[in-house]
C-alpha cells in the first residue's frame, strides 16, 4: 500500500494560498456556529445562555476574513460574488461587528443611571440609592443566522476557487525545486505560540 506524505516548504509565492485557507477557515466556522445556534433556537426548549457566546463567535469569525491584519483581505472585487441585499446584510455584520460585539459604540447596548426608592416611604425617606440598569442585544434573531449562512457559504464558493488557483499555480513551481533541496530546506516545526506575547505579529512566508 502507498503512502502519502508531506513537506512543509516556504516561498514568497506560497502566501496567498496560506491567507486564503486561514480565511476558508474562518468563513466555515462563521458558518458552523451559526448553523450550531439556528439549531439549537429552533428546539422546543432552548437554551438561550447559549446566544449571546454564539453571536459574538459567530460575528467575530466572519469578520476576521475582511478585517485588517498580517494576512490578505478579501478583494474589493470579489464583492462581485454577491447580491446587492447579500452586500447589505454584509455590511450591516460588519457594522455590528465593529460598533458593537469589539468597540461600545452604537445603542445595541445602554447603560442608565437610575435612583431607587421605597414608593411607599418615599416622602420620608426620599432616595435610597443609585443603580445603574444595563440593556443589550444577546443573540442574533433567526433571519440573521440564515442570512450568514448564506453569506458564508457565498463568500467560501470564491475562496474555494482561489484556493484551486493557488495550488495549481505553486504546483509546477515545487515541482521544478530538486528534491534534495526541498527536504534539505524544510522548515523545522515551529514552537508552541507563546500565550504571554498576544502583541507579537507572525511573520510572513
Amino acid at each position: 500500500m502507498a503512502t502519502n506524505s508531506f513537506i512543509e516548504f516556504r516561498l514568497a509565492e506560497a502566501q496567498v494560498l496560506a491567507d486564503y485557507t486561514s480565511i476558508d477557515f474562518d468563513l466555515r466556522t462563521a458558518r458552523d456556529f451559526a448553523t450550531a445556534i439556528l439549531e439549537e433556537i429552533q428546539k422546543p426548549a432552548p437554551n438561550w445562555s447559549l446566544s449571546d457566546p454564539f453571536m459574538v463567535a459567530t460575528i467575530i469569525r466572519y469578520a476576521r476574513a475582511f478585517s485588517m491584519g498580517v494576512r490578505l483581505k478579501l478583494h474589493e472585487e470579489a464583492a462581485s460574488v454577491l447580491t446587492d441585499q447579500q452586500r447589505a446584510n454584509h455590511n450591516h455584520f460588519m457594522h455590528v461587528r465593529d460598533k458593537y460585539i469589539a468597540h461600545s459604540v452604537n445603542a445595541f447596548e445602554e447603560s442608565e443611571p437610575v435612583a431607587r426608592y421605597w414608593v411607599e416611604t418615599v416622602q420620608q425617606e426620599g432616595i435610597t440609592a443609585i443603580e445603574c440598569n444595563h440593556r443589550r442585544i444577546v443573540g442574533l434573531s433567526e433571519q440573521d443566522l440564515k442570512d450568514i449562512i448564506d453569506l458564508a457559504s457565498t463568500w467560501l464558493q470564491y475562496v474555494q476557487q482561489k484556493l484551486r488557483e493557488e495550488k495549481d499555480h505553486l504546483l509546477p513551481i515545487v515541482r521544478k525545486i530538486p528534491l534534495e533541496d526541498l527536504f534539505r530546506s524544510a522548515p523545522r516545526p515551529p514552537p508552541a505560540p507563546h500565550m504571554s506575547q498576544p502583541e507579537k505579529r507572525r511573520r510572513r512566508l
